[in-house]
């Protein structure tokens, strides 16, 4: 089997490799939603999907013990979460914006002890069903770190 391929840049090289290699059907969704759209296969970008609903109750799964309930006004939507972990109470108050399955949210988090509240964002994906919501986090005290939600 030949191939001849026309460069166009840096990436059309790796794109097609990863195709060879594994299949442009099980390419990672990430990867695909960054090609144009006739080498993008059976799936679509992030930004392309409708707006999830999301409000309800919530759980994080690394912190269960916390408390998390979402409203939702169309593409916008405020959480908290509060309560005791391991004694140290958390209070940190969370806002964001959806566009389509993408996910960035603001929030600003009272550490005891701590006169002023610590600021950070995060940015993430919401999965298909609207059952999951995968962050990574940053603020100035904790660095970077996962959240993760699950209804």
């Amino acid at each position: 089997m030949q191939f001849s391929i026309k460069r166009r840049g840096p990436d059309s090289l790796v794109v097609l490799t990863l195709c060879l290699l594994q299949g442009c059907s099980v390419l990672p969704e990430d990867i695909r939603a960054t090609l144009p759209e006739s080498m993008r296969g059976d799936t679509q970008a992030l930004t392309d999907y409708p707006t999830p609903s999301l409000k309800g109750a919530w759980k994080d799964i690394d912190f269960p013990e916390l408390t998390i309930k979402l409203t939702q006004t169309g593409n916008a939507f405020k959480y908290s979460r509060n309560g005791l972990y391991r004694g140290i109470p958390v209070k940190a108050n969370y806002q964001g914006t959806l566009n389509g399955r993408a996910i960035k949210v603001d929030y600003l988090a009272q550490y005891p002890g701590q006169v002023r509240g610590t600021k950070g964002t995060c940015f993430g994906v919401v999965s298909k069903d609207s059952s999951s919501i995968r962050l990574t986090c940053e603020d100035t005290i904790k660095d970077t770190y996962p959240m993760n939600l699950s209804k």
